[in-house]
Formats: structure tokens, sequence, C-alpha cells
């Protein structure tokens, strides 16, 4: 494993690692903006099922984030993209623990409607 590591860095340039280090933080970023967008979507629906205000400036925030996710592409540097992507992520990540932590009693009462409504129990889930 060590020669294939010692071979891989002697036959990768900087301009490839830029390249692939962009494609990979686009990757991503998309696959960040996905799992954020499909949790918020789960916890409006359970706040929605609870009557419970549905989130709003979740979403500002999240788009917000898009703004500067395509100067990933053509970012120059590595500390660029870094940067870029600090300032994507870090967003994502305190979306998800919010929405974790504000909707974590709402979620659980609307599943917990969902199993009464079927017929279920928490019992049976488990």
């Amino acid at each position: 494993m060590d020669s294939l590591i010692v071979w891989l860095g002697n036959h990768f340039s900087p301009e490839q690692y830029l390249f692939w280090t962009r494609i990979q933080c686009a990757a991503w970023t998309a696959a960040d903006v996905v799992i954020v967008l499909y949790l918020l979507r789960i916890a409006n629906l359970a706040r929605g099922m609870e009557g419970v205000r549905r989130h709003r400036v979740s979403y500002l925030v999240l788009a917000a984030t898009l703004l500067p996710a395509p100067f990933v592409i053509s970012a120059q540097q590595g500390m660029s993209i870094f940067l870029l992507e600090v300032l994507i992520t870090v967003p994502h990540f305190a979306l998800i623990l919010y929405v974790l932590v504000a909707d974590w009693l709402v979620c659980s009462q609307a599943f917990g409607r969902l199993l009464t409504a079927t017929g279920g129990s928490a019992e049976d889930a488990g």
C-alpha cells in the first residue's frame, strides 16, 4: 500500500490534484444540499402534523449557501476551495444540528401519531 501512495504522489500533478479536489467538493456540496433539503422537508411534514409553524428561515439559510457553491468549480487555489467549502458546509451542519434539536419532540410526537393512526404501537415498531 505504501508503494501505491508513493507512486500516486510521484505521478499526480498539482493541477490534477486541484481538478479532482474541485470535483470532490462539488459532489459533497450537492450531497449536503440534498440531505439538508430532505431533512427540512421531513421536519416540516412533522411540524405540519403537529400544528407547529414550519421552517422558513432554514430554507433561506440553505439557499444562501448555494450562492458561493459555483465558485468552487472555478477556484484556482486549494486555500480558496477550502475557504469556500467552510463557508458552504458549516451552515449545512448547523442546520442539521438545529433541526435535530428543535424538532426532536415534534418528530417523535408525529411518529407516534402515525403509529396510532395505523393501528400500530411503539412496541410493535421495535
